[in-house]
C-alpha cells in the first residue's frame, strides 16, 4: 500500500515531526521498536488511511454567483 505507514515513516522516514509526537520524550533513546510499538497501538498515524474517521471531503466544486451577475468555480481536489 503506498500508504503504509510502516513504508512511510519507518522505512522512508518521512514525516518524522508528526509521527513520533507522542514518543519524543524518548529524546535519543528513540529506536525503530519503540517507533513501530507507537504505531501498532496508541499513536494515530499508524491507523490506515482507508479506515480513519476522517470526514473531510476529497474532491469539491463550488459555483460562486456574484451580486453582479459573474460567476466562478473553485475546486478543490
Amino acid at each position: 500500500c503506498p500508504y503504509s505507514a510502516y513504508n512511510n515513516y519507518i522505512e522512508k522516514g518521512l514525516w518524522g515531526p508528526y509521527a513520533w509526537e507522542s514518543v519524543e520524550h524518548h529524546g535519543d533513546a528513540l529506536t525503530e521498536e519503540i517507533k513501530i510499538e507507537s504505531l501498532k497501538q496508541d499513536n494515530p498515524y499508524g491507523r490506515c488511511v482507508w479506515h480513519c474517521d476522517n470526514n473531510v471531503v476529497d474532491h469539491q466544486t463550488v459555483i460562486i454567483e456574484f451580486e453582479n451577475g459573474v460567476t466562478a468555480t473553485h475546486t478543490l481536489t
